[in-house]
């Protein structure tokens, strides 16, 4: 079978177009969070009060992608942890990086005199998931943890099993859960997230020619995202949910955005480039840092940036403030967690190597156990 062509690469070197991806991504959730996170939609918001104004349209249009971004970055890891083993240290990684801002910014919000220190948040900086539902970095750190299973599943299934999985869960998930009026589906990212794996561990394990067709997901891609911003136009002028269609990541709609887009990029060859690859390196980070808790949004959004003050500037400004409060946020974000990977992560996963060597083989005859008692199934 013909696959699909690559940049040539080094060893352990992760492809720029999938990172460039990464980084894209990350700028919707930014955008998405400067509408929905800021107060511009409340209740008594301003694009509420008058929703048909070319700025609020024009607003709610750049917020609309933040889904679809999430299902990107799930599917990015499908794609390429599918054929790979989750290690202790790229766990230990990931919770370290998680804790670590969690507990820092919680610390100096109670330093600071913002927030009260109380019982309730010494819960949230000490344990590292008190949610499983919809806080994407808590179900993550989770989510990681079903990897190996997930894999073990995928090599069970030849590739027919496997698309009459996917054709199960994504009537479930995707189809009834896209009209609410008529079906209900509760679904939570930790599910979701299982479902997302799936697609791009098929799209990672099974290559085909319409995989590799940049043009045909280009087109796709395009036609996407105008339905999106048609079924948001429709919606204002209804008087409904402005983003009935793309409100949550199992939506039709945010699906073939993540897909499309994910199939595109994949597809763009981008030449091996170290910016870009040591940029989306720190791209969780932004994720961690700037939607850390509701008291980093409060204060970021509201009492710093004063987006809902914004709203009222002439264009010029309001262009200006939304462009500079997004990638300000994106830049400052990026050069934080690059000081935090120089001094702090890289020491302490050097230790961790020194330090961990019978931990790691007990995780490794673990890993090895339940792959032999799945494969006995």
């Amino acid at each position: 079978m013909k696959t699909e062509e690559k940049p040539i690469l080094l060893k352990n070197t992760r492809r720029s177009d999938i990172e460039l991806y990464r980084i894209v991504c990350m700028l919707l959730i930014v955008m998405h969070h400067y509408v929905v996170n800021s107060g511009l939609t409340a209740a008594e918001g301003p694009i509420l009060s008058d929703l048909t104004a070319v700025r609020s349209v024009a607003l709610l249009l750049a917020g609309a992608w933040g889904k679809s971004a999430i299902n990107g970055f799930v599917l990015i890891t499908g794609y390429f942890m599918c054929k790979k083993n989750i290690t202790l240290q790229k766990f230990l990684k990931l919770l370290f990086e998680t804790m670590f801002y969690r507990i820092v910014i919680n610390l100096i919000f109670c330093i600071s005199g913002y927030v009260p220190f109380t019982v309730d948040r010494l819960k949230s900086m000490l344990l590292p998931v008190r949610d499983v539902s919809f806080s994407f970095p808590q179900v993550y750190l989770v989510f990681f943890l079903f990897i190996p299973f997930l894999n073990v599943l995928i090599r069970k299934l030849s590739e027919k099993k496997h698309i009459a999985l996917l054709l199960l869960v994504g009537f479930t998930y995707i189809i009834l859960g896209s009209f609410p009026g008529t079906f209900s589906v509760r679904m939570n990212y930790l599910s979701w997230f299982c479902v997302v794996y799936l697609i791009g561990a098929y799209i990672g394990t099974y290559p085909k020619k319409l995989f590799g067709n940049r043009l045909f997901w280009g087109v796709v891609m395009l036609v996407s995202a105008a339905i999106s911003v048609a079924s948001v136009l429709y919606k204002i002028k209804s008087g409904g949910a402005m983003y009935a269609h793309v409100s949550d990541s199992n939506k039709i709609l945010a699906v073939l955005n993540g897909v499309s887009s994910f199939m595109f990029f994949k597809n763009l060859n981008v030449p091996y480039n170290k910016a870009i690859n040591k940029i989306a390196a720190s791209v969780y980070g932004v994720l961690l840092i700037h939607s850390a808790n509701g008291t980093m949004r409060a204060w970021l959004w509201k009492d710093t940036l004063k987006v809902v003050q914004a709203y009222s500037l002439p264009w010029p400004q309001l262009i200006a403030h939304f462009l500079c409060s997004v990638f300000g946020i994106f830049v400052i974000c990026i050069l934080i967690d690059m000081l935090r990977i120089r001094f702090l992560e890289r020491p302490v996963m050097r230790l961790v190597d020194r330090c961990m060597p019978p931990l790691q083989k007990q995780w490794r005859k673990l890993n090895a156990w339940v792959d032999k008692k799945l494969d006995t199934l």
